[in-house]
């Protein structure tokens, strides 16, 4: 397998290896002999999915509690400019298939604490809005309590922010939720895209209920922010909105460009301005990563827009993949590992993939043999990732890789996401040159708040 070689700012020439995860210096270094050994074309059948899924088990319920929703985003993926999804409905999800969910996801995993003991339950809470059906949310975590009262679990809700009044604050805070506001910046970038039915921006009420939510629970440490970009995002505008307001992003996103007309409204100009902005907060990154005493948390915009991805460099070689022989390449979930389940009862891998690849249901449990069918599609395309020089570190999963009915690789994927590694890396690196360890102080410092309000399930 080939060695990606770059060259950080100072000149300084590293390999980066696929094999390890290990970057080394270019000169004097003799690389061990044993490459990454990958099993050739597989098949996977339905017993490997099952005794996998058996063993490792779901790490997170996701509930979509409810179609209904109080916004009408410019970017939601249930608008007119994705093609391939529903459009906004009105449907609630009924109290019994909640509970059916809930009772098979945690019929998996009392199977699968056997293997990982310190596994504890997740469940989520998603939409739509699902403060909109805030009633049947309490009714789950009552059933919960009264069902399983000698497991931990984890809540988290993802919620626009609107609905959150002081009994929904009560509430979460007493059931020790993990809150996910969305919210993406100040009131002009913010309300350009989430804006109500009638057209009006949502931005007044949103933070108003964010600053009520802080004043009344000042020590509470589980709420964030998710934030959502495109080329027209002022970047400077929202780093410096959200650092005065001492808010902390836990999730930032770039507008999903797949199977979307959304993109066709900027012009080039609008891209241009976006990387020159990008290009000075990175600059500040940089400065504010090289400096003793200052705390990355307090710069979490910052830290979300460029050092998430340089966390990725410092700790995924200490990291033992152990991928699945019947899906060996990139770093794909298996389908399983995480489900969400649709107002209907149907089982899907994730909240982010088409509705055409559904992989179960409430009244039958999870469909092996389809999980099956859609691993095999991903891995007739893998055959390419096998000599890849930066394969562990490759974002291709299968919610990307779905178009429409089929599941395939995204033209031109491959070269931008080994341009964006090799970028990344050259960044790491100077970062690492100008102070290894301040930059891995200020790295972990940041990791672990944004774990501490989400962990790993955002």
């Amino acid at each position: 397998m080939e060695k990606l070689k770059f060259t950080s700012s100072a000149g300084n020439q590293y390999f980066y290896d696929n094999v390890s995860g290990f970057i080394y210096p270019a000169s004097g270094h003799v690389f061990p002999v044993q490459d990454r050994i990958l099993p050739g074309q597989v098949k996977a059948e339905k017993a490997d999915i099952e005794r996998y899924l058996a063993q490792n088990g779901c790490r997170q319920l996701l509930l979509e509690v409810t179609e209904k929703c109080n916004l009408r985003c410019e970017y939601c993926i249930y608008s007119s400019h994705y093609e391939n999804t529903r459009e906004h409905g009105c449907r609630n999800m009924p109290k019994e298939t909640a509970f059916k969910a809930v009772d098979q996801y945690f019929a998996s995993y009392e199977r699968t604490s056997l293997h990982n003991p310190l596994r504890e339950p997740a469940i989520s809470f998603y939409g739509g809005e699902p403060l909109l059906n805030f009633q049947l949310i309490q009714e789950i975590v009552e059933y919960v309590e009264k069902s399983y009262p000698q497991l931990q679990v984890n809540y988290n809700v993802t919620t626009n922010g609107l609905l959150l009044t002081e009994e929904a604050a009560r509430f979460l805070t007493e059931h020790n939720f993990a809150v996910i506001v969305s919210l993406d910046g100040d009131e002009e970038n913010h309300d350009r895209n989430r804006k109500r039915a009638d057209g009006q921006g949502s931005f007044g009420q949103v933070y108003a209920n964010l600053c009520r939510f802080r004043e009344q629970y000042p020590d509470y440490g589980k709420i964030g922010l998710s934030v959502c970009m495109d080329f027209q995002t002022d970047l400077e505008a929202v780093e410096e909105f959200f650092t005065q307001n001492h808010f902390f992003v836990v999730m930032l996103n770039m507008i999903n460009d797949a199977e979307t007309d959304y993109y066709r409204s900027f012009t080039k100009e609008d891209k241009a301005l976006f990387f020159h902005r990008m290009e000075k907060l990175k600059k500040k990154y940089f400065s504010l990563a090289q400096k003793e005493g200052i705390l990355l948390s307090d710069h979490s915009f910052l830290f979300a827009l460029f050092g998430a991805g340089y966390v990725e460099m410092c700790f995924h070689s200490l990291l033992e993949e152990g991928r699945p022989y019947f899906m060996p390449c990139t770093g794909s979930c298996i389908p399983g590992e995480k489900v969400y389940v649709t107002v209907n009862g149907i089982y899907h891998m994730c909240e982010r993939i088409s509705p055409q690849f559904p992989i179960g249901n409430v009244e039958t449990g999870l469909d092996y043999e389809s999980i099956a069918k859609y691993v095999n599609a991903f891995n007739s395309f893998s055959e390419k990732c096998r000599e890849c020089s930066v394969g562990r570190m490759c974002g291709i999963c299968l919610a990307r890789a779905s178009a429409g009915n089929e599941i395939k690789l995204p033209e031109g994927y491959c070269e931008g996401r080994r341009a964006y590694i090799c970028n990344q890396l050259k960044d790491y690196a100077d970062l690492m040159e100008a102070g290894p360890e301040q930059m891995e102080k200020a790295i972990h410092a940041c990791y672990v708040k944004l774990n501490s309000i989400a962990g790993d399930h955002c």
